[in-house]
């Protein structure tokens, strides 16, 4: 599966950026830079995001990477969440977010625990 795609979310499309579990820091570079050319190619403050990056690989690299792409795509992004963070993910993070000034929402604003009996967890 893609891990940059639009996925549709109660009528609304939404850039998914799967990072999860990526070692290989040219690898996520990579995507980084798809990701880029793909926000890029949209109308401005147009586009949400929603970044995945559980147990993903946090580099010097990789960071300045994400920092450049956040400089970049700056107006064309509407609103991003970031799930999935690490406390070290976390800090690298804020310092991309303060970086960019890009405007962000915490992902407890908008991803919910599963209510009883469910086994999955949805974005309301």
């Amino acid at each position: 599966m893609e891990r940059v795609r639009f996925i549709t979310y109660r009528g609304r499309q939404i850039l998914f950026m799967d990072y999860s579990e990526l070692q290989d820091p040219e690898e996520i570079v990579r995507l980084i830079e798809q990701a880029k050319e793909t926000v890029g190619q949209q109308p401005e403050n147009s586009v949400l995001g929603l970044v995945y990056v559980r147990d993903a690989n946090t580099t010097n690299t990789v960071k300045e990477a994400m920092k450049q792409g956040s400089l970049q795509n700056k107006p064309y992004v509407r609103a991003t969440a970031v799930v999935g963070m690490s406390a070290m993910q976390r800090l690298v993070y804020e310092a991309v977010r303060l970086f960019s000034s890009g405007r962000t929402f915490a992902p407890s604003m908008i991803w919910h625990p599963p209510k009883t009996g469910s086994s999955s967890r949805t974005l309301r």
